[in-house]
């Protein structure tokens, strides 16, 4: 998941500042260098955006999916994907992960740079699961519970089960086995 042609984390460093231990991000007094666009004066665009926006949070909007983002030089970044590239000087080559399940905290405590599977491998149960554990559900033809777990892109059957107990215990082996993030099924 690359951005196409984003700005240089050298550029990013002169626009935003970054606090890893709070994942604020802030906006940086620019210079007239980045107001040459020809709609007003350099000077007077740089003075009316710094007046604006300087020293205020930046890419604090929400999107659709839950994160925060915003513009920067007029393209839409997600905050987080701009924290990790602040603070490791290099636009991440796959997807970031927020490692406690909460994509409104960007500190870099809980920044992962992960693959698609990695990050899927830290998912919270969906709201819609009734046996409260993840890969955990009543077999009603074998009446026994069952577990399973993805792996590769393929359901793997673990087993049947007479508790809810034992299954959970098997796809928390599983879990382990396969490279699950230990906040994996974690409770919305």
């Amino acid at each position: 998941m690359t951005d196409k042609n984003p700005p240089s984390p050298s550029v990013l460093r002169q626009l935003i500042d970054y606090d890893p231990e709070t994942g604020a991000l802030v906006w940086r007094v620019r210079d007239v260098s980045f107001f040459t666009d020809g709609k007003m004066s350099a000077l007077g665009a740089m003075n009316a955006w710094n007046a604006r926006y300087a020293d205020n949070l930046a890419l604090k909007g929400k999107n659709s999916n839950g994160y925060f983002s915003g513009r920067i030089l007029g393209r839409t970044y997600r905050a987080h994907r701009v924290a990790w590239t602040i603070y490791s000087w290099a636009w991440p080559e796959n997807e970031i992960d927020h490692i406690n399940g909460d994509k409104l905290d960007n500190r870099i405590a809980n920044l992962r740079c992960a693959t698609s599977q990695e990050n899927n491998r830290n998912r919270p149960i969906a709201i819609t699961n009734t046996s409260g554990t993840i890969g955990v559900y009543w077999s009603v033809s074998n009446s026994k519970w069952a577990a399973q777990i993805h792996n590769n892109g393929k359901q793997k059957h673990i087993g049947y089960f007479k508790s809810k107990d034992e299954a959970t215990q098997a796809r928390a082996k599983a879990n382990a086995e396969y490279g699950y993030h230990v906040n994996h099924g974690r409770k919305p």
